[in-house]
């Protein structure tokens, strides 16, 4: 089995800005979260960035063209729990199955990476995560596993400084399944692939002016879920005091309550959320003059 190599942030923003986000072509994109705020944050995140920089997604194969579609709207899905498990796995897998069995009758099947994206789920084991999936890597086919989270594991401990942050790639024995990972407990899910993704490495500059309050919202997100609540206590509820409550307190009130909504059977409650939360991130800031 090959061994773990630690990598530095520039080369793994490079393969995530180069598959996911901004300048991939013909990918399968799956990406797996988290349901809290952090976990719909990573959505909003790679949502507005490939909104901004839309990507070939599908593949029409009757007449071999591309569909362009934002990210957000490939294969997307939050789970009930804050670590990787069998349910979490099942779902990768269906995709896989079903995905793959077409591109398997394709004439270019052997040229299609996959990237999978796994954001605010703690209990990473590759080589669980090889073994269950390497059955997909016929034919040359390269997997690519993105892992990207602030809870600790157990590469925390073997491979980095736990206050720190640890970034490593593997490969298993024929290559054709790669892991990138990156976790960091100073800050959350959201604000790390914020990070990521706006970093051109062949630049050394964040992209901040492109995404509007983007940047604002993925602190907010990180601050509160990492405890920093601000001020959230109301001792009533008035708009003089709810103005005076934290930006990641109001956003995590905002969110528990369309979750709630959409837990109880209203199947449009989180596109509401997405669309405040856009139209916030949208809004045009002041002159600083």
């Amino acid at each position: 089995m090959n061994e773990y190599q630690k990598i530095t942030f520039e080369e793994i923003s490079k393969e995530l800005c180069g598959t996911i986000g901004l300048t991939g072509l013909n990918e399968l994109n799956i990406h797996v979260s988290h349901d809290d705020l952090d976990g719909y944050g990573c959505n909003i995140v790679l949502e507005r960035v490939s909104k901004a920089n839309p990507i070939p997604f599908a593949k029409n194969y009757a007449n071999n063209e591309y569909v362009y579609c934002a990210l957000a709207d490939s294969y997307q899905k939050h789970f009930n729990t804050s670590k990787l498990n069998a349910e979490v796995y099942d779902y990768i897998d269906t995709i896989l199955s079903d995905e793959l069995y077409i591109l398997n009758n394709s004439i270019t099947h052997n040229r299609i990476p996959v990237y999978i994206l796994i954001t605010d789920l703690g209990g990473l084991e590759i080589k669980e995560l090889e073994e269950r999936f390497k059955k997909y890597t016929t034919n040359g086919r390269i997997i690519n596993f993105i892992i990207v989270d602030h809870h600790r594991t157990i590469y925390t401990k073997d491979y980095g400084d736990t206050y720190g942050q640890v970034i490593i790639k593997h490969e298993n024995d024929d290559h054709t399944i790669k892991t990138w990972f990156f976790q960091s407990p100073h800050a959350s899910a959201t604000l790390h692939l914020y990070n990521l993704l706006t970093y051109q490495p062949e630049r050394g500059i964040r992209t901040y002016m492109y995404y509007g309050h983007l940047d604002e919202f993925a602190r907010a997100v990180s601050a509160y879920d990492t405890g920093d609540f601000g001020n959230w206590i109301m001792p009533e509820f008035t708009s003089e005091a709810f103005n005076k409550v934290s930006n990641q307190a109001k956003l995590n009130m905002l969110y528990a309550y369309y979750k709630k909504s959409y837990d109880n059977g209203n199947t449009e409650a989180m596109r509401m959320f997405h669309k405040i939360i856009a139209e916030l991130i949208n809004k045009k800031k002041p002159n600083r003059s």
